[in-house]
């Protein structure tokens, strides 16, 4: 079996492959750095659409906790103004209330325990729920509550969760708002601080506005935003606790945690926003977050990289493919062309010159070309001429040299015989010798003078 080897090919063929491999690299090359470029771009482009919108969502919320937070505030003064002033607490006069006895806590004169009438009419007037507090201890008890368990119950004799970030801000002494989820429903609720007399904490009047509704239309606007096929928003819980980390908006795994590497969720938790790549089930994914800490929200954007660049991957395929395409018909035309032009009078040449060598010096090879080719042909045509030329005037020389030979030949004959006709002569008997001395005795000898 023959091995495929340039050295084999005629020039035609060389010059196609040669050119034809230097435009499909040049087009490789070219493809690759431009969609390369290009996805670099579409990368940009879509991490700071998805962060603006991630942002976009955090400013929405922000808004809409600003304003409920407002109205909250104004529901808690009014609260306040229902009970008398000069809150004081009687650790020794102590009231059961559900399964815990409780410190008396008092408003003025008004004994708050079990008091059903100040937070009824607050609801009535208002539809907000409140809770009064009394604190024993480091724990805070419901002594007198509108908020209704799952039962539909009043949630009185329930202690405030120590985990919770209001029981640590009204430890502090600080006033708490925030979003909270009290027995199913949503709430933006506020924790005032019950001080007496002194400034010892004794309790705390919450209040809260139930907003069940916008809840849900917040998180419908959260999972209805897109980033093109694949990309989609969501809401982690933030909040310190059993429950942080997990989905509190997703279309399918709310109450679950992400299976994101455990630093990429922890950079989540302790950083107020970035923008991460990391690998989920074999495919990468771009992420963007924004914490949102007074609802205890980390709202993040997702895209899988792979999707994203699919359309740049399709269009550079497809360059590529045509690009093959293109060249290989280039190859095929350049590869006929040169067939034409070059290999096919190239080979009259060499024919031209194995007549020559052959000794036929009449050949001629026409053409009207001028460029290279042309010059050869006529090069080698002008080598006939002057070839048959050169042995034209030798065979003339050669017949003159034949000529003159045969002259020498005719002349050398006749001396030959000339010297046969003297050396005859020279064997004469004597008589004849005799009769010669004696003639040439009786003839007068003549003296010619100068």
């Amino acid at each position: 079996m023959k091995r495929l080897s340039l050295s084999t090919m005629s020039l035609g063929v060389k010059l196609s492959v040669l050119t034809s491999f230097s435009v499909a690299l040049l087009l490789f090359v070219l493809t690759l750095t431009q969609s390369h470029n290009a996805a670099r771009q579409l990368e940009s482009l879509a991490t700071d659409d998805m962060h603006n919108q991630v942002q976009g969502i955090s400013e929405m919320a922000a808004m809409f906790n600003a304003t409920l937070t407002e109205e909250v505030n104004n529901y808690t003064q009014l609260f306040i103004s229902f009970l008398p002033q000069r809150f004081s607490r009687d650790d020794s006069a102590r009231i059961q209330v559900g399964e815990f006895s409780t410190p008396t806590l008092r408003a003025g004169l008004k004994t708050l325990n079990l008091d059903e009438v100040a937070v009824g009419d607050f609801f009535q007037r208002t539809t907000a729920v409140s809770t009064v507090f009394v604190r024993d201890g480091d724990d805070y008890y419901r002594i007198s509550t509108s908020l209704k368990k799952e039962d539909g119950s009043r949630a009185i004799g329930t202690r405030l969760d120590r985990n919770s970030a209001a029981w640590k801000s009204v430890n502090r002494g600080d006033i708490y708002r925030g979003l909270a989820t009290l027995f199913g429903h949503r709430y933006i609720t506020q924790y005032q601080p019950v001080k007496d007399s002194s400034g010892a904490v004794i309790g705390i009047l919450f209040v809260g506005v139930q907003i069940d509704k916008q809840y849900a239309l917040m998180r419908d606007k959260v999972l209805a935003r897109k980033l093109g096929d694949s990309g989609h928003f969501s809401v982690l819980n933030g909040a310190p606790g059993a429950t942080q980390g997990q989905y509190l908006f997703d279309r399918q795994n709310e109450g679950k945690l992400p299976g994101w590497a455990s630093e990429v969720q922890q950079a989540m938790l302790s950083q107020p926003q970035g923008i991460q790549e990391t690998e989920l089930d074999g495919e990468s994914k771009m992420l963007a977050w924004q914490q949102l800490p007074g609802w205890n929200w980390i709202v993040v954007g997702e895209v899988s990289r792979d999707s994203l660049l699919a359309p740049i991957t399709h269009s550079r395929n497809l360059f590529i493919a045509t690009g093959l395409a293109l060249v290989l018909l280039f190859a095929l035309g350049f590869m006929l062309y040169s067939r034409r032009a070059i290999t096919r009078p190239l080979q009259q040449v060499i024919h031209l010159a194995e007549q020559y060598a052959a000794g036929n010096l009449r050949v001629h090879l026409d053409t009207a070309r001028h460029d290279e080719v042309g010059q050869l042909i006529n090069a080698i045509n002008g080598i006939g001429d002057g070839l048959e030329k050169i042995v034209g005037q030798v065979r003339v020389a050669a017949q003159e040299i034949s000529d003159g030979t045969d002259t020498i030949a005719a002349s050398s004959l006749n001396i030959s015989e000339q010297i046969g006709r003297q050396a005859s002569s020279v064997k004469r008997p004597p008589q004849a010798w005799s009769s010669l001395a004696r003639r040439s005795s009786t003839r007068p000898i003549i003296c010619v003078r100068p």
